[in-house]
């Protein structure tokens, strides 16, 4: 059995992005993947990976492989990451909001709290042009772009219409390759499944309009777990509250419990 795993830093450990190469290091081996109960894993999870990323990694990988005897776990994040096709460098870089970035209420901000970071998967490439004086200019605008669409050109119902379209299509792809999987999330911000003990995305201090309520009711609850990451590995977590080497046993014994309750592993 062999498992697929895509998330953000929560499935692939916190850290260094980059290797010196400057190409993308590999998910941490203390990552909850790593210690499901499988013959190999696929984790193609990145720290600060976006959910258009999420989506767009895991149809390539079952396009390009045979999806027989695999199993999948999708953790989706937060919905006002994204990314854009660079053609110049044929890759796609992403745009991951900082930590103090506010996203509730955004047309009713008065200056920016916060910014985005950008990478991609060949981090070479990008420093390369980046690190042209010239174009300091131009990265400077592409996240200042980013960050004043966030805060006063798109309202947080938009980003989650995105992320409804996004899970749809993520389900479609999956039941269409007949992979059994298992979604779950990096916080309750981002977590849709309707329990009582999870305060998820549709219970975020919004109006939900007829367009976002129809949309969530195409998604299918019943491959979500109870839990985001974050409440699983509760204060097993890092300074920087990334689940830390305990956190992610505990988020291992949770996947591993849902794939057993459902009679797949």
């Amino acid at each position: 059995m062999k498992l697929y795993a895509n998330g953000c830093s929560f499935t692939a450990g916190n850290g260094d992005v980059h290797g010196a190469d400057g190409h993308l290091m590999p998910p941490a081996n203390y990552t909850w993947p790593s210690l499901i109960p499988v013959e190999h894993v696929i984790n193609e999870s990145r720290v600060g990976g976006n959910n258009d990323r999420i989506l767009r990694k895991t149809m390539d990988y079952f396009t390009k492989n045979n999806s027989d005897n695999h199993i999948a776990v999708i953790q989706w994040t937060s919905p006002v990451r994204f990314e854009r096709y660079f053609p110049m460098f044929d890759c796609w870089a992403e745009f991951c909001n900082v930590n103090n970035l506010e996203v509730n209420n955004t047309l009713q901000q008065t200056k920016l709290q916060g910014k985005y970071s950008l990478h991609a998967d060949n981090g070479e490439i990008i420093s390369k042009f980046f690190d042209n004086s010239d174009m300091n200019y131009d990265k400077f605008n592409l996240i200042e772009t980013a960050t004043k669409v966030l805060m006063y050109a798109k309202e947080i119902n938009d980003y989650i219409v995105d992320f409804y379209k996004t899970i749809i299509l993520m389900q479609q792809f999956l039941d269409s390759k007949n992979v059994p999987y298992i979604f779950t999330s990096m916080s309750f911000f981002n977590h849709i499944k309707d329990t009582e003990a999870c305060m998820g995305i549709e219970k975020f201090d919004i109006i939900n309009t007829n367009y976002e309520t129809n949309l969530y009711k195409c998604l299918d609850q019943s491959v979500w777990n109870n839990e985001p990451c974050s409440a699983i590995a509760k204060n097993h977590v890092f300074p920087d509250r990334h689940p830390n080497e305990d956190g992610h046993i505990l988020i291992a014994n949770n996947i591993t419990s849902e794939f057993k309750k459902r009679g797949i592993l």
